[in-house]
């Protein structure tokens, strides 16, 4: 659980460092683009899981 967690922080600083600057903190949107670009939590954001999302299923009905 160590190892997830820290992956997860790891690629959430990666994300945020420019130019060789270190953020003062993350935010949630850090952690979601993270969680989005690694295919291990894919379970979490269904992105690399091949789920298809179209126009009409974000609709109401």
């Amino acid at each position: 659980m160590k190892s997830f967690l820290g992956d997860i922080i790891t690629e959430s600083f990666a994300g945020k460092v420019h130019n060789s600057r270190y953020p003062d903190s993350l935010g949630m949107t850090d952690v979601f683009q993270a969680l989005r670009n690694m295919s291990q939590t894919d379970f979490l954001t269904n992105c690399h899981l091949g789920v298809k999302v179209t126009e009409s299923s974000n609709l109401h009905r």
